[in-house]
């Protein structure tokens, strides 16, 4: 990274996770144009972090080096998902891959903001559309008026919504109202996706030992308990 860039990206509090990063992967920067959007592309050993040229921020390069940081962690949940689903007949056809990468992002925000926060890093600038209510009532009732006649449709956005709510780091947005209806709505499903958040959430991404939990058991678990509700829902 040219020292332009860096100044604009990288200071006291993110130094050392770029320094991190770059011990374990390598790493190119790509800039932008047309967006304001950051982004990250991981595979094997090297990442590439796209920035928009036209919004150098050190709050959204210190979010994409905090995704990259899981990967270093060795956890590919979204990868396995995908490749469990892939391998599904039941879920292959009913399962986009839009969603699984949605559900891969939440979950990797709800692990990254502490993180965020404690480096010292704005709230707000979290993510791009934080002033958003990600469970609005009236998506709510439209989700629960189709809910029975555009069955797939309907389980995708009732996951989606989840959690999009769940992950969302505005805590002047109250889901609890909305997130209780939610499971009143589809209970089986919500609690399936409540159980992956669980998991997750107590994974020790820095331990050694062979026996504790990983994300490839939460992984298999999630597929097995989305086989079982589908196989109900679509006899």
């Amino acid at each position: 990274m040219n020292k332009v860039l860096e100044t604009n990206l990288i200071d006291d509090r993110s130094q050392k996770l770029w320094e991190y990063i770059n011990q374990n992967l390598t790493v190119d920067i790509q800039l932008t144009k047309n967006t304001l959007e950051y982004g990250c592309y991981f595979i094997n050993d090297t990442a590439t972090i796209y920035v928009p040229k036209n919004n150098l921020d050190k709050n959204s390069f210190a979010h994409e080096m905090l995704h990259l940081k899981i990967r270093c962690k060795k956890i590919f949940l979204g990868s396995n998902l995908t490749r469990n689903i892939q391998a599904s007949q039941n879920l292959r056809n009913i399962f986009p891959d839009e969603l699984i990468e949605h559900i891969t992002n939440c979950l990797d925000h709800m692990r990254m903001l502490p993180e965020y926060l404690e480096m010292g890093f704005d709230r707000k600038k979290f993510i791009l559309d934080y002033e958003q209510d990600k469970l609005l009532d009236k998506e709510l009732a439209e989700l629960k008026y189709h809910y029975n006649s555009q069955r797939e449709k309907a389980r995708d956005i009732f996951i989606g919504k989840y959690f999009a709510a769940k992950a969302c780091p505005n805590i002047d947005h109250n889901y609890e109202k909305n997130l209780n209806q939610l499971k009143e709505l589809d209970t089986n499903l919500y609690i399936i996706q409540e159980t992956l958040v669980n998991d997750w959430m107590k994974l020790d991404f820095d331990t050694d030992d062979i026996l504790a939990d990983s994300y490839i058991e939460a992984s298999i678990k999630y597929i097995e308990s989305m086989e079982a509700y589908y196989s109900q829902i679509f006899l």
